[in-house]
């Protein structure tokens, strides 16, 4: 998928938001975590794997654009619930 966040053009696939994860812990939530994606049976924020995907910092971009991303890589899908 193509897209553009803070001025700068990116292309991912699901591949690429696996790699980026796989190692990666996800981030223990709080209040600012509303949004999460389930990658290798665990829960991410969506704002983590976006900032890993592209190497911007989080607040380089709005949650909706991460989720509208996210949305968009097919079998990947953000949810609005806190992990467990």
């Amino acid at each position: 998928m193509n897209f553009q966040i803070a001025g700068r053009r990116y292309e991912v696939t699901r591949e690429d938001v696996m790699d980026a994860t796989r190692n990666i812990p996800p981030t223990i939530p709080d209040a600012r975590h509303k949004y999460f994606v389930k990658l290798h049976n665990r829960q991410y924020p969506i704002k983590q794997v976006m900032r890993l995907v592209t190497g911007l910092e989080s607040a380089e971009f709005i949650s909706h654009a991460a989720y509208r991303i996210l949305t968009a890589l097919g079998s990947t899908y953000p949810t609005s619930c806190r992990p467990r």
